[in-house]
């Protein structure tokens, strides 16, 4: 079974459901990737560019990620927009909602 890539791997031993096993694991690869966006994203940025802005600019940084998700499913250009995939987009999503969490606890800076 796969588990988190240059990670530790979670112990599910205690689920019996072989299925829902497997969804965890893969939960725990992607939750996995965030992380590592999130790192090269801080490398590139800093924390000040949400820092700056708080849960405001986070929710900037959604829409313009929700919109951008709409052109790639409902217009069809996923082969049209350069460097960034539908799986890109929900990943940043993702990782935007949790930073929007982690600001909204007083915990960013």
């Amino acid at each position: 079974m796969e588990g988190i890539k240059g990670g530790k791997m979670q112990d599910y031993s205690y689920i019996k459901d072989e299925k829902l096993k497997q969804k965890l694991y893969e939960f725990d690869n992607i939750v996995d990737k965030m992380r590592s966006i999130i790192i090269a994203k801080n490398n590139d940025y800093g924390n000040a560019n949400i820092g700056d802005l708080g849960i405001k600019g986070l929710f900037v940084r959604l829409w313009d990620k929700v919109n951008r998700l709409k052109q790639l499913v409902w217009v069809e250009k996923e082969n049209q927009v350069k460097d960034e995939s539908i799986e890109d987009t929900y990943l940043d999503l993702a990782n935007y909602a949790v930073i929007s969490i982690i600001v909204k606890r007083g915990k960013w800076n």
